[in-house]
């Protein structure tokens, strides 16, 4: 097995990823405000999507049919991760599915859905840093 975009970097990461999917479609990028992101775009906006199937030509329809479904640019077209665990690529392992185990009731997730303000939130991550320092120095000694 081996990586399917394997770049050195991020813009090679981006253009193995592109030769792959093809371009974006201008509808996809309009809301990209990034001079430097939209100026890496124009230069990907000759490149066209490549069928899976041609790239893994002994495949199986069901991994080729979730690969196309899976790695589109726009989020919003993508196939949820649910979907993804209920594809028929999947269906062999739900026999052995295992339920979630309980969450203990110690655990606490709802800040999860607090709505933050972007200095509380580097308030809030410079305390955890803070707390972690010292957790660690303090069982050093």
């Amino acid at each position: 097995r081996k990586p399917l975009f394997p770049g050195k970097n991020f813009v090679e990461q981006l253009t193995l990823i592109f030769e792959v999917i093809g371009a974006p479609l201008q509808s996809e990028v309009s809301h990209i405000t990034n001079r430097q992101a939209r100026k890496f775009l124009e230069t990907v906006q000759h490149k066209r999507r490549v069928p899976f199937s041609r790239i893994y030509k002994s495949a199986a329809t069901e991994v080729l049919d979730l690969l196309e479904r899976m790695l589109l640019f726009e989020p919003a077209m993508r196939m949820s991760a649910t979907d993804a665990l209920n594809h028929d690529y999947f269906s062999p392992f739900e026999a052995t599915k295992q339920p979630d185990p309980p969450v203990h009731p110690d655990f606490d997730f709802s800040f999860e859905r607090q709505q933050l303000s972007r200095q509380r939130l580097r308030q809030m991550v410079l305390d955890e840093v803070t707390s972690f320092r010292r957790e660690v120095r303090g069982s050093g000694t």
